[in-house]
């Protein structure tokens, strides 16, 4: 008999930067809008003559006691304490957060005859969050606080009898279940708050017990309450069963497996009934113009939720649970294995390996073998589906790339000591693709300098800002020209493609990266709640980009060494004429007299490095490549801003 028994732990408890807010002054809590520098009118006075409205302001800006709603004012009793005395980003608040990890394998194996075997292999793992969990975007306490466990099981189980029916003839029947257990609970579910705060007509369950979401919006407003899309319950699970048995046939060198598998995978989430938006704006306790048009720089979106005054609501209502994937896989094999079941991927796309075709369609062919590999730009990539990564939320789509080329400095030239080649044929003046065009058109070589692309011989100043970028292009018809991004202080942005042709803000500089700013969005209006949107994520910190130069040895292809060369790094959106039809880039240049509609929208990353051919970092033998992982993901913006915290957190599970 074998034993083995191991356990392995591990903790993660990491404070997180305080973000400045705006939460209500003690006044505001009890109706004084004194401060405010604009009046409050009291919906109930509404008068209207024809297409002429009127309001009556509050006396004094202050809200009567009789008029404030018990439910507002039991929501609001947990709020904290003010930090200032301006009405405005007046509270901040930092938290940990992390989680601990625990796994327990176990092992036996025993046998039963000398030719039965039974072995048993028992594997249980967990994670849950410590301290508070997520409290993104505003980070007030709870139960303001947008917030979520998402603890996550896994169980593995497998028996194995392997019995010697002849020396010759070998049975081994297996039976294996796995299952991944991730739900995500709202931090505030036992808290009972919508029941006791008295709000009528929820359905039973986590809709009259979570705390209500409630989003304020307007000058002046608030930050918002345990948004939904940071803090919804969720059922996550999966479980897979298999069974199988195979006969192996020995012969001198030769063998023949034969036998055959059954094997189910069951994949449900289920979304229970729940709240999902109570929103108050200024409009409600807003004045009118003299055309009658309702102000929008009037009122007050607290004032309006102290009355009552609800702008919209919204409510996720379902009996039945939502099945998200459910099917079973049956399999045959027979020597080759057969698979009759039905799965799904993205499949991926490579380029030719490294050195066995010239991929990069310059008319190099006069230019010894070794220097072709030296000076050869390989593109290779793929995608995948990524949603499980963002909870399964919403479609997101992961995007690996890399690019190889030249590292080997060649031989020493004997009329120039100390310079060798370098991966400069194809850059050169004299440089040209396959069809005959110049590699690099005149304008273009005239707008870089012809300094960085010398004819023959490299210098330390080759591509020594060189960047790469892969980004989407959508139609201008579509409707999605506003661009969306979030700041410093984690508020959202909006520009208009309409107003201007370009969009760009950094969101990394060597040594300083930001908190914020890595991903941005094309929206088709500019309701975070709302509008249909795209949007790319950059993560900073992922294994792949933060140390994007890798330098492989060509014989073996094994890392030699990886190195952080990012200089900047920026998000760009455009909006650009169509495309030359004999170029395969997404980027182009305004074309004034092509109709608008006939225009593109694009959103792309540009990605700055610094070093990439300059022989001062060359080796003999050592080629590098450059790769970036983004990712593409489709929802409303504030949908988007959550899957991105999600894949953060993922990200940082892996690492």
């Amino acid at each position: 008999m074998f034993f083995f028994f191991n356990y392995d732990g591990y903790r993660l408890l990491q404070g997180q930067n305080p973000v400045i807010t705006t939460i209500p002054t003690l006044a505001e809590r009890q109706g004084d809008f004194s401060a405010l520098p604009v009046p409050i009118y009291d919906e109930a006075t509404t008068n209207c003559v024809g297409n002429i409205c009127s309001r009556q302001q509050f006396p004094g800006n202050i809200i009567p006691q009789n008029r404030i709603s018990p439910i507002s004012q039991f929501l609001q009793a947990q709020l904290p304490q003010p930090m200032n005395s301006s009405i405005v980003n007046n509270y901040s608040n930092g938290y940990n957060d992390g989680f601990n990890q625990d796994m327990f394998i176990g092992k036996l194996d025993y046998s039963i005859t000398n030719s039965n075997r039974l072995a048993f292999v028992a594997q249980d793992g967990s994670q849950v969050d410590t301290g508070i969990p997520r409290t993104f975007p505003t980070m007030l306490p709870l139960p303001y606080a947008s917030a979520r466990y998402s603890p996550e099981s896994t169980k593995l189980y497998q028996v194995k009898d392997t019995q010697t029916i002849t020396p010759n003839l070998i049975n081994v029947f297996g039976y294996q279940f796995n299952s991944l257990d991730n739900p995500l609970e709202n931090a505030t579910t036992s808290g009972d708050w919508a029941t006791k705060a008295g709000l009528a007509g929820t359905p039973t369950g986590l809709a009259g017990q979570d705390f209500p979401p409630v989003t304020f919006a307007g000058p002046n407003s608030p930050g918002s309450w345990a948004l939904f899309n940071f803090s919804a319950s969720q059922d996550n699970y999966a479980r897979t069963n298999t069974l199988q048995d195979n006969m192996q046939w020995v012969r001198g060198k030769h063998d023949l497996t034969f036998g055959g598998m059954w094997q189910s995978q069951v994949a449900d989430q289920t979304t229970p009934s729940q709240l999902t938006s109570n929103t108050f704006t200024n409009l409600q306790t807003s004045g009118y113009s003299a055309a009658g048009a309702v102000s929008t720089t009037e009122g007050n979106a607290y004032a309006s939720y102290l009355l009552g005054a609800e702008d919209a609501a919204s409510l996720y209502d379902t009996t039945v649970p939502a099945v998200r994937g459910r099917f079973s896989n049956y399999a045959l094999f027979l020597g080759l294995f057969l698979n009759p079941g039905f799965n799904f991927a993205l499949p991926p796309w490579r380029d030719f390996p490294q050195g066995t075709k010239d991929t990069d369609g310059l008319d190099d062919g006069k230019v010894p073998l070794q220097d072709q590999l030296r000076s050869e730009f390989d593109f290779s990539g793929f995608f995948q589906d990524a949603s499980g990564l963002a909870g399964n939320a919403l479609p997101v789509f992961e995007f690996v790339y890399s690019m190889t080329y030249a590292r080997d400095p060649g031989q020493e030239q004997m009329w120039k000591p100390g310079m060798r080649y370098s991966a400069i044929y194809q850059f050169g003046p004299n440089a040209t693709k396959t069809n005959g065009d110049p590699v690099l058109r005149p304008e273009v070589r005239e707008y870089i300098g012809g300094d960085h692309f010398p004819a023959r011989l490299a210098t330390n100043t080759d591509l020594s800002k060189g960047l790469m970028d892969a980004g989407v292009r959508i139609v201008y018809s579509a409707g999605y020209h506003t661009v969306m991004w979030i700041d410093e202080q984690g508020q959202w942005q909006t520009g208009s493609l309409d107003d201007q042709n370009k969009i760009r803000f950094p969101f990394y500089s060597k040594g300083s990266p930001k908190r914020f700013g890595s991903f941005a969005l094309l929206v088709k209006g500019n309701d975070p709640e709302h509008s249909p949107a795209i949007g790319l994520y950059i993560p900073q910190s992922s294994v792949l980009n933060e140390q994007p130069i890798v330098g492989l040895d060509i014989k073996t292809g094994k890392h030699v060494y990886a190195e952080d060369r990012r200089t900047s790094w920026l998000m760009s959106t455009e909006r650009i004429g169509p495309a030359d039809p004999n170029e395969k880039s997404i980027r182009s240049y305004l074309v004034d007299d092509v109709p608008i509609e006939n225009h593109f929208t694009i959103l792309r990353p540009v990605l700055r490095y610094s070093g990439l051919l300059a022989p001062s970092h060359a080796l003999p033998g050592v080629e590098e490549r450059i790769r970036c992982e983004e990712f593409l993901l489709i929802g409303t913006p504030n949908q988007i801003r959550a899957a991105v915290e999600e894949i953060k957190r993922n990200l940082k599970k892996e690492k």
